[in-house]
């Protein structure tokens, strides 16, 4: 079999198994984007990329431009990839060791528009139970972060004045709270990682209140094996 044979073969196996709910000829479009994700050292930070869907990452590729500021929660090959194509880009992420890698590979490649803050969550007083889904609860669903808030990390956008930011993405830690926050501040696009979670399910009527369109960017992404939706 030659190499065409050998990557339909592997292009239909890979679609049946993950996708066969996405059009073909859109899976053909990213099926060798996503089997380069896969090729040793490979990684969203050094591939400078965001981790999301790839019609996400190409929706943001069109739709983030030289005069633009941009705002997002998750630190990354996002931030790179932000920052070649905006005027300022302002990251915020609450792992140190990762923000400390992610801030030296931007060193290292001279980027001068980027700001990135660290901002941890603090603990809760004893005795909270609070649920991920609630916008206003500042509560990850993950049980590493359990008696934690992420108040202050989910907040940081309110020091800048409302409509500042052209484009918000959200792919970090308590994002029903981040969509919270974010609406005020965003001019044009806010765009939320694997927004197919149930618990991220009241983001939509935020912003549907606030007069936002919600669209689907669903299919595969880099380095991941599942569908991974993202909503602009």
């Amino acid at each position: 079999m030659g190499a065409l044979g050998i990557y339909l073969k592997s292009f239909l196996a890979w679609r049946a198994e993950k996708y066969a709910a996405v059009p073909p000829l859109d899976l053909l479009r990213y099926f060798t984007r996503w089997r380069a994700g896969f090729a040793p050292g490979s990684t969203p930070l050094g591939n400078q990329l965001p981790w999301l869907t790839f019609a996400a990452v190409d929706f943001l590729g069109r739709n983030v431009g030289p005069r633009d500021t941009v705002f997002e929660w998750g630190m990354g090959g996002s931030s790179l990839f932000l920052a070649r194509r905006a005027a300022h880009v302002v990251s915020i992420e609450h792992e140190s060791a990762w923000f400390e890698i992610t801030r030296a590979e931007i060193a290292r490649r001279e980027i001068a528009n980027w700001e990135g803050f660290l901002v941890a969550p603090d603990p809760l007083p004893t005795g909270k139970d609070l649920s991920p889904s609630d916008p206003a609860a500042y509560y990850s669903s993950q049980t590493h972060f359990a008696g934690n808030t992420f108040r202050d990390y989910a907040s940081f956008i309110d020091r800048y004045p409302d409509r500042h930011f052209d484009i918000v993405l959200i792919d970090g830690r308590v994002r029903p709270s981040c969509v919270r926050h974010a609406i005020a501040k965003a001019r044009r696009i806010i765009v939320i990682d694997n927004a197919e979670r149930r618990h991220y399910h009241p983001s939509y009527r935020m912003l549907r209140e606030a007069g936002w369109t919600p669209r689907a960017l669903a299919g595969p992404a880099a380095h991941v094996w599942t569908r991974n939706p993202a909503t602009p």
